[in-house]
């Protein structure tokens, strides 16, 4: 990307006493540049109903991937119950996360996380989420695919945390305490009681540009591309996982000799 991305710092500790896993981060920065990003790139700004939504699965998808020690990329599909619309979320190990929201049947819903560590195998778990909450649902899955205990919470200012019991420990001290109350234990927690082991930068942008989207179309078989073009002479593209739009030029294509041709955005 070119433009200069503006940071939401996130913060890892042990809570050694208790055998906890804590991550906090303040997500307004990330908000702020998700509104930009619609801006910049005349992407139409989603309803407020999927703008709320889309900040606590931000949030979420961001307090998960931190709570790994390895780098991973994560991408959460999401069809959620009670709901008519679905979202593709993906955070990635260089810092960056970007959303997509879609409309779905709430009668099939599904979420579905594909995870890879850098030069790994894809890994892909699913599960039917019991919530129409973001942050219940990576709770949900946290708990079923990875057995971990798990509390996320989300402030209307943007703070956020994530708490995990370590092997052997419990999450009984922080049983029956709403998101605000779980936000403010932790707060007092990192002010001394918690060790702090990590720090990461994340930002909201896309790896789409038009480059990666030519090869993205260069990749498929010819008898695709020709489904693809039929007899248009422009390709009108959107990234999947942020909705920018890319045009490809038939004429374009032709010269580059790969099918695939060059974006003009």
């Amino acid at each position: 990307m070119s433009e200069m991305p503006v940071f939401a710092h996130f913060y890892r500790f042990l809570h050694e006493e208790h055998g906890l896993l804590v991550v906090k981060g303040e997500l307004r920065a990330v908000l702020d540049a998700w509104q930009q990003y619609h801006q910049r790139h005349g992407i139409p700004t989603p309803p407020e109903a999927v703008s709320q939504m889309g900040k606590r699965l931000l949030a979420a998808a961001i307090l998960g991937a931190m709570s790994f020690v390895e780098n991973e990329s994560w991408g959460w599909t999401m069809t959620l119950p009670e709901s008519p619309w679905g979202f593709f979320c993906a955070a990635e190990p260089e810092g960056f996360v970007s959303l997509r929201h879609r409309e779905a049947e709430a009668s099939k819903s599904l979420v579905v996380l594909q995870r890879q560590r850098e030069n790994g195998p894809l890994r892909q778990s699913s599960f039917t989420p019991e919530t129409c909450d973001p942050l219940s649902v990576i709770e949900q899955f946290f708990s079923i695919s990875e057995q971990i205990p798990t509390r996320l919470g989300m402030s209307e200012d943007g703070r956020c945390v994530l708490v995990q019991a370590l092997p052997g420990a419990e999450l009984t001290t922080l049983a029956g305490l709403d998101e605000a109350a779980l936000i403010e234990t932790v707060e007092r927690w990192t002010q001394g009681e918690a060790k702090e082991t990590n720090e990461k930068l994340y930002w909201y942008g896309c790896r789409c540009d038009e480059q990666w989207l030519r090869l993205v179309v260069g990749s498929i078989s010819n008898a695709q591309q020709a489904e693809l073009w039929g007899s248009e002479a422009q390709l009108h593209i959107e990234c999947p996982r942020c909705g920018r739009a890319y045009v490809l030029t038939r004429q374009e294509a032709d010269d580059d000799g790969d099918g695939s041709g060059a974006m003009v955005n």
